[in-house]
């Protein structure tokens, strides 16, 4: 896939597990809209059409309207299409949107692409998510000061006490990977909103940034998250739902430590973000393996060689699109030989002479019957004792004919 295609803050895997902007903008067009389920139906060769196709200055709607057509028609909506903004002014939302970052005038506009215009157009409900698109699509935009920029965020707060945070922050507990995990727990818990809120049935988890940081208290650390659906609209439920199950998780790494860790604060506010230092997306779901002890192999000569550490990779499964961790299998042995029977001890051998040594009389004859051979005797005697049976009966037969 062209990265001119793709942006980075909308976190989409190579596969396409839902519809990028791009895809959305050829779909708009056309007047259709696919449901996850149609989406994921298309093969990826489809998919990636789709989104070449919405990253053109003009999209053919032949194309589009002919890919559209092989899902299936439950699963496809029929939309009003999309009218794109106006390349020469900019628009009233976007100067409004964009106005605490930078000021943009009728000339950039309309140096950008049809597809950064649309991108930027979508997004101005959306303050974060417009926020991370301004500074890709504009990268020389200033970065505004900690705390003039506010969102719609889901916000947690967990109380624990500080030599438990402590701990939680040092290296000794989990290996340095208790946040880690609860960003994983929680960014999984995100992208199963759909399946979760029946109201979301037929919507798609977009981009997820989720991250923690201290409160304003010591004793309490801070989660924030903030979802979007794939056409770009905030995702309350999702949102909150990321930063509760972070703080559950990790409340849960700590409950033999504090007992007494509580979640004191669970909202969707519109607040600054005010945790991490860098961006997050999918990444939290990468497979992060347990300290293993370094293994030694011995070579000849009494050299010891470190084997090579062991290696994980990410299997996507298709029905959701997130990433899960699988470890590849060891590696098949070969079957196993046959016990042979030692061989008497003999002289030593003179070097470059072969020597055979013929088994000793008997051998043969002690040996057991290979393992093919047991079944058939098995089957012999099982058919010897019904024979017998068969016989017993028609003895008896005769003798009561008899007595008759």
């Amino acid at each position: 896939m062209a990265e001119a295609t793709l942006y980075s803050f909308e976190d989409v895997p190579e596969d396409l597990p839902r519809p990028p902007l791009a895809a959305m903008r050829a779909l708009l067009t056309a007047g259709a809209l696919l449901s996850p389920k149609g989406w994921l139906a298309l093969s990826i060769d489809a998919r990636k059409t789709l989104t070449r196709e919405g990253a053109e200055p003009q999209i053919d709607l032949r194309t589009v309207q002919a890919l559209v057509q092989s899902a299936h028609v439950s699963e496809l909506r029929l939309v009003p299409r999309l009218v794109e903004p106006a390349p020469n002014d900019v628009p009233v939302d976007v100067a409004r949107a964009i106005g605490p970052l930078r000021r943009i005038d009728a000339a950039e506009w309309r140096r950008l692409r049809p597809l950064d215009r649309y991108v930027i157009a979508t997004l101005t409900h959306n303050s974060r998510l417009f926020f991370r698109a301004v500074q890709e699509i504009f990268p020389e935009s200033p970065t505004p000061e900690s705390g003039a920029w506010k969102s719609q965020v889901g916000h947690c707060e967990l109380r624990l006490r500080r030599e438990v945070i402590e701990l939680v922050k040092s290296p000794r507990f989990l290996d340095g990977r208790a946040f880690v995990l609860a960003r994983a727990a929680g960014i999984r818990a995100a992208r199963r909103g759909a399946d979760t809120f029946d109201l979301r049935a037929e919507s798609t988890v977009g981009p997820i940034e989720l991250d923690w940081g201290p409160g304003d208290d010591e004793s309490v650390l801070l989660w924030q998250a903030h979802v979007s659906s794939w056409d770009g609209a905030f995702f309350p439920a999702a949102s909150l739902s990321a930063a509760v199950v972070a703080a559950v998780a990790l409340c849960d790494m700590v409950s033999r430590h504090d007992p007494e860790a509580v979640i004191q604060c669970a909202q969707i506010a519109q607040k600054p973000w005010l945790v991490g230092n860098e961006y997050f997306g999918e990444g939290a779901t990468a497979f992060y393996p347990g300290k293993r002890k370094e293994q030694r192999d011995v070579a000849p000569g009494g050299i010891t060689v470190p084997l090579p550490p062991a290696r994980a990779t990410l299997r996507t499964n298709p029905d959701r699109g997130a990433a899960h961790p699988s470890v590849p299998p060891p590696p098949s042995l070969p079957p196993p030989t046959p016990a042979i029977p030692a061989a008497p001890k003999i002289d030593a051998p003179t070097p470059g002479a072969a020597h055979v040594t013929a088994p000793p009389p008997g051998l043969a004859a002690a040996a057991p019957p290979p393992l093919a051979a047991q079944p058939r005797q098995a089957q012999v005697l099982l058919w010897a004792i019904f024979g017998l049976l068969v016989t017993l009966v028609v003895v008896a037969v005769i003798i009561l004919i008899v007595i008759w």
